[in-house]
């Protein structure tokens, strides 16, 4: 919008405002029970399901603040403490889980909203979370991870099955701890040799039988052993995993094999095996004549003495008048042609000082310790594997467990006509797409700032389609998908030329993520919210104008600016959101009253501020440009 034209809305209200509207009163008017003050930064805010509770991630005091905000008082309920500087706050579908993500930790913190209490850590292998998104469907987190050093910035895709805490408890499905004390994984198929009548979660683990292998049809094998591999091929007809067989001159046991000459020799045969003549050939007739030539007739040394003319060599021939190439060396343990190696005669170097390699081949180490398996430090899994990832389950049951692979790391990207190799520093907030197929990632990658695009069940090598060159970005704010309409982002910078100022959130179009609008705020964009049940997005600038600061409200389909609803102060970086019924904008609003106090971050020192949605079309001067 011109911002002439808001000038004179602005005027125009002004006088309206005389006429005594009290509705118009409140729209440009905040009053004192509509802001909370907490003082501190707050750096994420979720609305449960029912519209009746704000929590807020307040990263100076590290905890999560549960707010009331079912009547017109807002008012804190509980402080839940999370652990160092929680940044990113994800609710399940199901409103019954808070996830936090601790940027001050390598973890993501479990909080029981109806409990409003800690459940426990999730704990990561990387540090520094900077966003995360909980996938409903498969129970699966993602997080992006930014650290001090670029290099190691990264986003990975987790599986939340099977974790274990630092306070014990074990998550399962659902996130809640109390599944492992209630649900029981097994095989619930009552066909299967190994049904457990105990469980209550089919866990895949029933054994398969296909036809024509050696399980019978409950999965039984010859030994009757669930899922075993004994069978009855054997020729003598017993029923194990190894036995006799026939050899090629169908002998039970016997030894015969075929040759090199294809032909079945040894054993009971009466054949012996075909060698190979000294060209080489097997079952060939050449041979070395007595002047040491393959093939020759001898005439080459009437009346020599053939042997090894070299008197350097071990087996030197004095005598020798013809050299036949059967000259050797000695090898280390002094043997006239040997093949000990170095590394086996070092160990007299050892043994000269009293010592002896251990069997790590390290003079007078200790071996392998006692509660490793190998000389690499390695320990036995609950699976029985040295260095193997299995660890046990909620019940103790050993489950194969492997970190994810999952990790956003093209190696590769385009700009004009050059491929440029990539390094790995990946990271940045994060939106996953209404129907958790696709995640979208606002980040500097090889210092190109673009949006990246993955299908979140696929392998992650590679984006599935990136955007055009967003800018040069100096600081992250938000992201945020908007269905049937596209990925908003907003992000502090230059623009793709480093030219002037990013004073704008641009769109990209969710498929091929292709640049299909701005909305322009004036200034940096600081925090998105999208509310779908109005069809409008909220944006947060960093600067106020001549009237103060207002969030913008835009309608998603006509893409103009419909509303403005003034603040108490300064706005907050990612810190915006909608009420779920649509009728509540919360924002994180500072007033600069204690920038001089010496508290932790006073100079982003928060408070709440609650604004009610004024149906569009309240103040129709907006957009009537008649």
């Amino acid at each position: 919008m011109n911002f002439s034209y808001k000038i004179f809305i602005y005027t125009s209200i002004m006088f309206l405002l005389s006429c005594g509207s009290d509705e118009i009163v409140q729209y440009f008017e905040y009053t004192d029970h509509n802001v909370l003050n907490i003082g501190s930064q707050l750096t994420d805010l979720v609305v449960t399901n029912d519209s009746n509770t704000l929590i807020a991630a307040d990263k100076g005091n590290n905890q999560v603040r549960f707010i009331d905000v079912s009547t017109d008082e807002m008012s804190v309920i509980a402080n839940v403490w999370v652990g160092s500087e929680p940044t990113s706050l994800e609710l399940t579908a199901d409103g019954d889980h808070l996830l936090v993500g601790l940027q001050g930790a390598s973890s993501v913190a479990i909080v029981s909203v109806a409990e409003m209490d800690l459940l426990g850590t999730i704990l990561l292998d990387d540090d520094g979370v900077f966003d995360i998104e909980y996938i409903n469907a498969t129970n699966q987190l993602i997080v992006s991870f930014v650290a001090s050093n670029p290099t190691y910035n990264k986003t990975k895709l987790y599986d939340l099955f099977y974790y274990y805490n630092e306070f014990g408890v074990c998550w399962c499905s659902g996130l809640d701890g109390s599944d492992c004390a209630d649900e029981f994984f097994g095989c619930m198929d009552d066909t299967a040799c190994n049904y457990d009548a105990d469980a209550t979660i089919n866990d895949g683990s029933c054994i398969q039988v296909d036809a024509g292998g050696p399980l019978d049809e409950n999965g039984y094998d010859c030994a009757g052993v669930c899922g075993g591999s004994s069978v009855y091929t054997w020729c003598d007809d017993s029923c194990g995993q190894s036995g006799p067989v026939k050899d090629c001159d169908d002998v039970c046991g016997g030894d015969a094999y075929v040759d090199e000459c294809e032909i079945c020799a040894g054993g009971d045969t009466g054949l012996a095996p075909c060698e190979q003549d000294c060209a080489g050939e097997w079952g060939g007739s050449v041979v070395i004549d007595e002047c040491g030539w393959c093939g020759g007739d001898g005439s080459t040394c009437a009346g020599e003495i053939t042997g090894c003319m070299d008197a350097t060599a071990c087996n030197y021939n004095a005598d020798a008048t013809f050299d036949n190439g059967s000259c050797e060396e000695y090898d280390c343990a002094d043997v006239c042609g040997g093949s000990s190696l170095d590394t086996w005669c070092n160990t007299t170097l050892c043994e000269e000082s009293g010592l002896v390699y251990d069997e790590c081949g390290e003079c007078g180490g200790p071996g392998i310790l006692e509660d490793q398996c190998d000389c690499a430090g390695n320990v036995i899994d609950c699976a029985g594997e040295c260095g193997g990832s299995a660890i046990e389950d909620c019940d103790g049951r050993c489950n194969s467990f492997d970190w994810p692979s999952y990790i956003a790391t093209p190696s590769t990207v385009q700009v004009g006509n050059n491929i440029a190799v990539l390094e790995d520093d990946y990271a940045g907030f994060i939106s996953v797409s209404d129907d958790e197929e696709f995640v979208y990632i606002i980040d500097r990658f090889g210092g190109i700032d673009r949006v990246y695009k993955y299908k979140i069940s696929g392998d992650w090598l590679s984006p599935e389609s990136y955007s055009a060159v967003v800018g040069v970005i100096s600081s992250f704010h938000d992201i945020e998908y908007i269905p049937d309409f596209g990925i908003v982002v907003a992000i502090e910078g230059m623009d793709a030329l480093g030219e002037e100022n990013l004073d704008h959130s641009p769109v990209y179009d969710s498929n091929h993520l292709s640049h299909i609008a701005s909305f322009g705020v004036g200034s940096t964009p600081l925090a998105l919210a999208y509310d779908a049940i109005g069809g409008h997005i909220y944006i947060s600038p960093t600067d106020v104008d001549d009237n103060g600061m207002f969030i913008i409200e835009y309608n998603i389909l006509t893409q103009l600016q419909t509303n403005y609803y003034q603040v108490a102060g300064r706005l907050g970086s990612h810190a915006l959101v909608v009420d779920k019924k649509g009728e509540y904008i919360y924002a994180a609003v500072d007033d600069l009253s204690d920038q001089d106090t010496d508290e932790p971050y006073n100079n982003s020192s928060f408070n709440i501020q609650r604004i009610k949605i004024l149906p569009e079309g309240t103040y129709d001067a907006i957009n009537n440009f008649k």
